[in-house]
Formats: C-alpha cells, sequence, structure tokens
C-alpha cells in the first residue's frame, strides 16, 4: 500500500530522456515518464515550472531552462544554459546525453514540486552523482523545501552530514558476520559540530577513521601519520592524527587539565560519529619527569 509513496534515486538510475503519453503527470517509481511530466507541469503550471528550472538552476549553474517539447511522436528532455527569451534552441542539450545526476535532481524537484500528499524520498549515495557544491544546494533546499516529505539519505561521505541538519543519524557497522545498528540524535550531532568547531576540526577529519591520536603540534600532525605507516600499517590508515589544540592551556595556572583531558575524551565518547580516542600525545619539553608524571595523571 506504501510502495507508491516512495521514491528511491541512485547513481545507477537514469531518468528517461525521452517518452510517450500517459495518463496522467504523476511520475512513477523509476521516472520513465519524467519528460512528459515535464511537459505536463510547463503547459498547466507555468509558474511551478518556472520555479522548478530556478531550484536546478541553482544546483547547476550552467543550466538555466529545462523543457520537454514533443517532437516526433516523443517527449524529448532537454537542459538550455540561457533563459528561453534568447531563443537559441539550438543549444539545448538532451537528457540521454548528460550525466545521472542532472536526471536524478530534475525528477526529485519534480516529486517535490507536484506532489500533494507526504512522500518518503530514498536518495542513495548522493555524493556519487553530484559534486560537493551541488549536492549543498539539492540538500538547502530539501531542508527548506520539501518538510512535508520525509528524506531518507544514504552516505559513506561526511559531506552530506556537514550540508544539512539531520533529525536522526543511524549508522550500519558490518564485522563480518552481523550488522549492528547506532542512532544519533540531531542535538547530539549540534552539540558535537560546535565542539569540533572550537577545536578547529570538521567532521570529514574524522569521517571513516577506526580511531583518533591527539597530538601536540602542526609537526607532530603532519610526521606522525608517515611513523605510523612505517611502523604500525595495520592501524596506519585507520587512525586520524589531529593536533591538540591550545597545548598551553595544560600548564595554565587556574585551567585544569583534568577539564581539558575530559573535552577530548566525551568527543570521542560521547557520541557514535567520532572514532575512540587512542592517546593524548605531548611533547617532554624541559619538565622533569615528576612534573611529567604529574601531568600524565591529570
Amino acid at each position: 500500500a506504501y510502495t507508491p509513496l516512495v521514491y528511491r534515486f541512485s547513481a545507477q538510475r537514469k531518468p528517461a530522456g525521452e517518452s510517450g503519453s500517459y495518463d496522467d503527470a504523476k511520475l512513477d517509481r523509476e521516472a520513465t515518464n519524467l519528460p512528459y511530466c515535464i511537459n505536463f507541469l510547463q503547459t498547466n503550471d507555468a509558474d511551478g515550472h518556472k520555479q522548478l528550472c530556478k531550484w536546478v538552476n541553482r544546483v547547476f549553474p550552467d543550466v538555466k531552462w529545462v523543457q520537454a517539447p514533443f517532437r516526433n511522436g516523443v517527449f524529448v528532455l532537454s537542459c538550455l544554459p540561457l533563459e528561453p527569451e534568447k531563443r537559441r534552441e539550438d543549444l539545448a542539450t538532451p537528457l540521454n546525453r548528460m550525466g545521472s545526476g542532472i536526471g536524478n535532481v530534475i525528477a526529485i524537484l519534480y516529486v517535490i514540486m507536484t506532489s500533494r500528499k507526504p512522500q518518503v524520498i530514498a536518495i542513495d549515495e548522493p555524493n556519487s552523482f553530484l559534486h560537493p557544491r551541488a549536492l549543498r544546494e539539492l540538500l538547502q533546499i530539501l531542508a527548506t523545501e520539501a518538510t512535508q516529505h520525509q528524506i531518507i539519505l544514504t552516505a559513506h561521505s561526511a559531506d552530506v552530514l556537514t550540508a544539512i541538519k539531520p533529525s536522526l543519524i543511524t549508522m550500519f557497522n558490518f564485522d563480518g558476520a552481523s550488522t549492528s545498528v547506532r542512532q544519533v540524535e540531531a542535538k547530539d550531532i549540534s552539540l558535537l559540530r560546535a565542539n569540533l568547531s572550537d577545536l578547529g576540526i570538521h567532521m570529514t577529519d574524522l569521517h571513516g577513521r577506526d580511531s583518533v591520536l591527539w597530538v601536540e603540534g602542526q609537526t607532530e600532525e603532519i610526521v606522525m601519520p608517515d611513523l605510523l605507516r612505517a611502523f604500525c600499517p595495520d592501524i596506519a590508515a585507520g587512525t586520524a592524527v589531529l593536533r591538540v589544540e591550545h597545548t598551553g592551556t595544560f600548564e595554565k595556572k587556574g585551567v585544569d587539565p583534568v577539564e581539558v583531558s575530559k573535552l577530548y575524551t566525551r568527543l570521542s565518547s560521547a557520541s557514535a560519529l567520532v572514532p575512540p580516542m587512542v592517546a593524548i600525545l605531548l611533547d617532554r619539553e624541559l619538565h622533569t619527569p615528576e612534573e611529567c608524571a604529574k601531568l600524565e595523571k591529570k
């Protein structure tokens, strides 16, 4: 009963560039009637079609107009780099000669524009068919214009996480025998982003890593990955090496190193989005063994 309300978009699915006539202008689940739908929209809802073209232009600045005229017995979907008043039909590029990304985007935006009932729109790996800027624009449009629909995004890229404010993130981890599931709520994501921002770190720095090694400065941040690759190749690829921000706070009067340590521990343990911490690695500097032991204890 719910199948007609679900749309799934992936890089492998390329919406049709040509189609015949249909009984109605509801986009089918495989977007095989997309050209007819665009022609119907342009003919019966000029304002809606113009808004659709504006959205497409936000995602793809080189595309100013989308149309699907009836030619030789079929509707042919094409994109123009100029507004229609320029009358440069000779510059139109058929969708069949373009990548899957623009076809999927047009189909997604058509569903948002024309659906009168809430839909479930599942977008599989949008970063695989859109470059980062186009992905950000599409997700912003979805965030503001598709509030009545449920959007489900699957991704292996942190670009998706940094471009939107998801209400819930579900992480799947397969250990070779079974799959475990963890979920992170929006409030936890916002807190995590804020904490990382305070430290000058982006979520992309940690995405896909198994663990984090905090080091003292920029030199260590550059050199330590090479040392890991040379001496610990089995863990090098999965370990993110990041420098501790403002290391002097460990020694300032009135600043408790315990609180600083808790900050990094919290980042590494409080969220499923951040891998666990291996250690905080600091230089010995001119500290005496007693001073080092005291700092380590704190």
